[in-house]
């Protein structure tokens, strides 16, 4: 029985191999009817092709010389080596299946992806069209759409405003960029190993949170420099409400400095960052003495309030502001600071929890997790490679290559000497607001 199950299996496998051998033939036959009603022929008389009138190089001829069909059936004869003289009718016959065979491509091609074609070789061929035209694998960005000459513009004048910053001091300049990000009570995990779902026998693994500690979220506010040994020094600010964390944080000292301001709201408001700017040039003036300050900002509305440039005038400090829509891509903590930070928050904040016994993290060892964070990227990072690839440094020379790209360039373009325009200064700010924005650019005029 055994000997004949294995005949029956080997018979099974040499017809299959026969009907794809004779479905890849019928596929590549073209039948001929007769050139003339008096010619004495038996039915009409099939040609076997090796090259199919479907392949690609045989439609790239069709479509490269004006879709003309006589050229791409002589191309396709001889790609099979077959005579158009005989029989006279071959070359009609061979245009047409030209000609039939372009228009089929969009529907074959709209059947393949709809299931008609096998899964792995939909997974190859986009593989092969990935690496082929430079694509990947990913998820589109939903962000607002702008102009492309828009962004030119408000890039040139940010840059204008930059070099006229530089040539204008009088002293040393200390760069600086402030941003605000959300981070989570519960940080979002790595991907790792978790229990598969067994009936009866596992509950499904999950990380347990109430609805209050997943909507849980905190601002912190975090400031890099240009200057490697001023940044151990700067402050950075986590704004809570308070009930969270608690009036008072239990934790005696925070690592990588740190602080921790209660407030009605975990929101940054105008108040707040006057508060901020305050503290920023106190520390300032320890810790760099004899330079003069300049802080990058975006325009978000907090930032943007009349109270904001007073206070940084008492301060010391001189404000330049990012074009507005283009942070994503001009601000070096976008760009450079907070991926990175989030993602050794999360590592650090499962790796306590793999400690834990319970697998509980308190809001005060949450605390000391994220100063670890802080204190393990802020001071350990050159921010000035962030500030040069942004432009904000000797004079564009560094501008990374994506942002040009972004930008439509092959090449960064010449930009003018001298303190942007009014008009250029108000492409960087939003349109809704009503801003003297000369007084941003002429900072030190009375």
């Amino acid at each position: 029985m055994a000997h004949v199950g294995a005949e029956l299996q080997s018979m099974t496998r040499r017809l299959r191999a026969l009907q794809r051998q004779m479905s890849r033939r019928s596929s590549a036959a073209v039948a001929l009817e007769p050139s003339k009603p008096e010619e004495v022929v038996d039915g009409p008389v099939t040609v076997f092709l090796k090259v199919p009138p479907h392949a690609r190089r045989v439609l790239a001829v069709f479509e490269l010389t004006g879709r003309n069909a006589t050229l791409a059936a002589r191309f396709l004869a001889a790609q099979n080596g077959l005579d158009m003289r005989e029989p006279t009718s071959l070359p009609q016959v061979l245009a047409a299946a030209v000609e039939h065979a372009y228009l089929k491509v969009a529907t074959m091609l709209e059947k393949h992806w709809q299931g008609g074609g096998r899964t792995r070789s939909q997974r190859k061929w986009l593989r092969r069209f990935r690496l082929n035209f430079g694509f990947r694998l990913g998820r589109a960005r939903a962000q607002a759409v702008m102009p492309l000459e828009e962004m030119r513009a408000k890039a040139s004048a940010f840059w204008r405003w930059m070099n006229h910053v530089h040539a204008d001091s009088s002293a040393p300049l200390l760069l600086l960029n402030m941003d605000e990000t959300s981070v989570a009570l519960k940080p979002t995990a790595h991907v790792g190993t978790v229990g598969r779902v067994v009936a009866n026998q596992a509950p499904k693994a999950i990380a347990a949170a109430s609805l209050a500690e997943m909507r849980a979220r905190f601002t912190l506010m975090c400031t890099i420099c240009a200057d490697t040994q001023v940044q151990p020094l700067l402050p950075q600010i986590l704004l809570s409400n308070g009930r969270t964390l608690g009036k008072k944080p239990k934790v005696d000292k925070l690592r990588g400095n740190l602080l921790v301001w209660n407030q009605k709201s975990a929101w940054a408001c105008h108040a707040t960052l006057r508060k901020y700017i305050s503290l920023l040039g106190s520390r300032l003036s320890e810790a760099a003495p004899g330079h003069e300050y300049v802080l990058l900002l975006d325009c978000a509305p907090s930032h943007l309030h009349t109270s904001i440039r007073r206070q940084a005038k008492l301060s010391h400090i001189r404000l330049v502001y990012l074009p507005s829509g283009l942070t994503r891509s001009l601000q070096p903590a976008d760009t450079d600071l907070f991926a990175r930070l989030k993602s050794r928050l999360s590592e650090l904040y499962c790796l306590q929890q793999s400690r834990s016994v319970d697998g509980v993290i308190q809001p005060d060892k949450w605390l000391e997790i994220l100063s670890s964070a802080v204190c393990s990227v802020l001071p350990a990072v050159k921010w000035s490679k962030a500030f040069r690839k942004v432009g904000a440094l000797n004079g564009q020379t560094e501008v990374c290559q994506a942002l040009l790209t972004e930008f439509g360039w092959t090449s960064l373009p010449p930009i003018p000497s001298g303190p942007p325009s009014e008009e250029e200064t108000k492409a960087i700010f939003p349109r809704r607001k009503n801003i003297d924005v000369m007084q941003y650019v002429l900072w030190k005029q009375p």
